[in-house]
């Protein structure tokens, strides 16, 4: 994904989000945990015009509707660890505990249906 320079540069990556299909948003969260991977907390704010917490939002509600309808999760597992797993982001793991992220992976971990993948 691209550096955001501006509001409206966020706004149009929420919208593109908010309008993408499930294979888009699989292809949005793969470009995000490949540019996000290696960056610490205060550089993905940067990255999203200090909007990550808006993005992380998305993809904690999009877990939670992918697992309730049985899709694939795994993607936004990853992303979600870019967030919680970033040096000096422990806001972003605060902000994912306290939206209820932890009971969504323990449903997640206790069904039998999930693939490996999606396990790790």
């Amino acid at each position: 994904m691209a550096p955001v320079r501006s509001l409206g540069e966020l706004r149009a990556v929420l919208s593109r989000w908010d309008h993408s299909s499930r294979t888009q948003r699989q292809a949005l969260l793969r470009a995000f945990i490949q540019s996000g991977r290696n960056l610490t907390g205060p550089e993905l704010e940067k990255e999203f015009g200090n909007g990550a917490s808006l993005f992380l939002t998305r993809i904690c509600a999009y877990l939670r509707t992918t697992n309730m309808s049985g899709g694939p999760v795994g993607l936004a597992l990853q992303a979600i660890s870019v967030f919680v797993g970033a040096a000096s982001g422990h806001r972003f793991l605060v902000e994912y505990i306290e939206g209820g992220g932890l009971p969504v992976v323990a449903e997640i971990l206790r069904k039998e249906s999930v693939s490996e993948n999606d396990r790790m």
